[in-house]
């Protein structure tokens, strides 16, 4: 039987990536998935997402529903998706062809949650192939050199406008 799922994005107004991920794994066993907090008596499964820490308060809400889960840097950046909604790539214009980062930045989560970096994904993976701009949020991208320069290849031979979102380290730019 379906099950009724709601996706909370607590603190921003663009795409929440674990939340699309929930969406598509559960519309793609049925379930129904609504995205609007007004719903949350229906819901049987309550998906929230906070990614800054300012927004604790107003993620604080949902702690005391035994049917929430909660994750993101915002709350506990050590929940994590099951893994059959984690590997999803959705084809959104917006994600990772990286995870992780080689640096220890004292105020950063990422390697805390991501470990060391790693290639995840192509271009192709999370672009959906009509789209002219497309948003990479790698950590540190410029720490895999070879994967660097094909992503920008299949950019350029695609004519995409990227914005990458997370910004580029500069000292390994000069450094290769």
């Amino acid at each position: 039987m379906p099950k009724n799922i709601l996706l909370i994005n607590v603190d921003s107004v663009i795409e929440n990536l674990a939340l699309k991920k929930c969406e598509i794994y559960h519309k793609g066993i049925g379930d129904y998935v609504e995205r609007t907090p007004m719903f949350e008596s229906w819901a049987d499964k309550i998906y929230v997402s906070s990614v800054f820490e300012w927004s604790k308060e107003k993620t604080a809400y949902w702690a005391s529903n035994e049917r929430a889960v909660i994750g993101g840097t915002g709350w506990d950046y050590k929940v994590k998706l099951d893994p059959e909604i984690d590997k999803i790539i959705p084809k959104i214009n917006l994600g990772f062809t990286t995870r992780g980062c080689i640096r220890k930045c004292e105020f950063c989560f990422v390697p805390k949650m991501e470990g060391l970096i790693r290639k995840v994904a192509n271009v192709t993976d999370i672009w959906d192939g009509v789209s002219k701009e497309l948003t990479l949020m790698d950590n540190n991208i410029l720490a895999m050199p070879q994967h660097f320069k094909q992503v920008c290849a299949d950019i350029r031979a695609n004519k995409i406008k990227v914005d990458f979102n997370q910004g580029l380290d500069l000292r390994l730019l000069y450094a290769n």
